[in-house]
């Protein structure tokens, strides 16, 4: 192999993600390398169909990961939620699938006993469609007894809650990676922007909350335009890796 060859190789290696069938299961190897950079995670709640059909499209288009949060019980259901066949190519085509619960609850009004249930059971049913490492806390809604519970099962490598905040690099409890934006119909490119560039400036991991992406989103509505995430992407997109890394959650959190 020449010179040439070989760090034509490399370099597509390192900007393409591929799978590994280990018994059967895929997994996706990363081979992104971190070099304490600041970093950029886009996580998506619920599985929404619009998240398949639109979102990852445009994933893919700019090469950036992102992160779908599933909640198992909406699997069967079908529309308006993604199925089982788009959950698996979805991980295919590069998203990192975790888990959002079973049922979506108010988590911190529930029993112990109904806690570990949401937990455990999103996890065992995601899992037989493809690997599960990180859990997205529904509604955000958290506290220390639920965190150490997480912590306990000992079947979440990380977890997402809403925080509006930055995380410092390295990151400071993988059990509570706060989120900085959570993008509304009302949210503006200039406001996201203005995230990626601070987490660009303070050195650290700016993690952005996402959920339906439609053509028209109501008022007030954790939905945002086709547009609008484009535009996102795209600048991201344009920012040198050395300055800004793009990871999804899990690679984020074995990064830090």
């Amino acid at each position: 192999m020449t010179t040439t060859n070989f760090i034509s190789n490399v370099n597509f290696i390192t900007n393409h993600r591929f799978l590994l069938y280990i018994k059967g299961k895929p997994y996706i190897v990363n081979p992104t390398i971190y070099n304490s950079q600041a970093l950029i995670s886009f996580t998506y709640d619920d599985a929404h169909i619009s998240q398949y059909d639109t979102a990852l499209v445009l994933h893919e288009k700019y090469n950036l990961p992102l992160s779908i949060y599933v909640v198992s019980q909406r699997v069967s259901l079908g529309y308006p939620w993604m199925n089982e066949t788009q959950i698996k190519d979805a991980y295919r085509r590069g998203a990192e699938i975790g888990s959002h619960s079973v049922t979506h609850p108010f988590i911190t009004t529930l029993t112990n006993e109904e806690v570990i249930y949401e937990l455990q059971h999103s996890y065992d049913v995601l899992s037989e469609l493809v690997p599960i490492h990180t859990f997205a806390v529904p509604q955000s809604n958290y506290n220390d007894t639920i965190r150490d519970i997480i912590e306990g099962l000992g079947i979440y490598t990380g977890v997402r809650v809403y925080g509006a905040l930055q995380n410092n690099i390295p990151i400071e409890d993988k059990y509570w990676v706060k989120s900085k934006i959570a993008l509304t119909a009302e949210t503006t490119f200039e406001e996201v922007k203005n995230a990626i560039d601070e987490a660009i400036s303070l050195h650290k991991w700016c993690v952005i909350m996402l959920h339906q992406i439609i053509d028209d989103p109501e008022p007030n509505s954790y939905n945002i335009r086709p547009e609008l995430l484009n535009q996102i992407l795209q600048y991201t997109a344009s920012i040198p890796k050395e300055d800004l890394l793009c990871v999804n959650f899990r690679d984020a959190i074995n990064f830090l």
